[in-house]
């Protein structure tokens, strides 16, 4: 499992974190069913000004990409989501990956695990790749942790600091329940 953590928090009063408490938004939740069903990059509409993440090189054995983005549906467009395009070299890992993801799949609605709505296969990009798998996950409402909490000047409450503990707590129990352990515990992969 990649991503994980608190969920939209249940009262924005409590944050008192830098950076802008991004309001207005359409819950995610409240439309799962229909997001579940995009199966495809031209049903969102990407954010190319803010890129999440790029990974590429020679050492990189998953490169890929994350993105902002939103469904192009009408109705749906205020629906903030991630879009994560990861390149996979063989067929080995892309299997791995499928299997990791059917298993996130699992916890879509889990209020301390982010959701993964939806997830396909699309031609590699190069003649050096098996296959590209695009996932397309709910995006947190402050950002991950290093970002929001351990980089910022402005500490948070301790009263927002033991929830944030209670949430990414609660989160790895249901993992570990599951019998899934996290293979990547650390600030910038628990998003809030």
């Amino acid at each position: 499992m990649q991503f994980f953590g608190g969920h939209f928090m249940q009262s924005p009063q409590l944050y008192q974190g830098g950076g802008p408490l991004r309001t207005g938004l359409m819950n995610a939740r409240q439309f799962e069913m229909e997001l579940s069903g995009i199966k495809s990059s031209d049903e969102v509409i990407l954010d190319h000004s803010s890129v999440l993440a790029i990974k590429r090189g020679d050492l990189a054995i998953i490169q890929g990409e994350v993105f902002k983005c939103s469904p192009s549906a009408p109705h749906l467009r205020g629906i903030a989501l991630v879009l994560k395009r990861m390149d996979c070299v063989d067929r080995r890992i892309y299997d791995l990956k499928i299997h990791e993801l059917d298993t996130f799949m699992r916890f879509r609605g889990h209020p301390n695990i982010i959701s993964l709505y939806s997830y396909w296969a699309e031609k590699a990009s190069s003649p050096y790749q098996y296959r590209s798998l695009v996932c397309l996950f709910e995006e947190a409402l402050l950002g991950d942790l290093l970002k929001t909490v351990v980089l910022n000047p402005v500490r948070p409450s301790n009263r927002l600091a033991m929830k944030y503990l209670c949430d990414i707590s609660k989160g790895l129990a249901s993992l570990n329940n599951c019998n899934i352990i996290h293979g990547s515990v650390k600030p910038s992969s628990i998003y809030i």
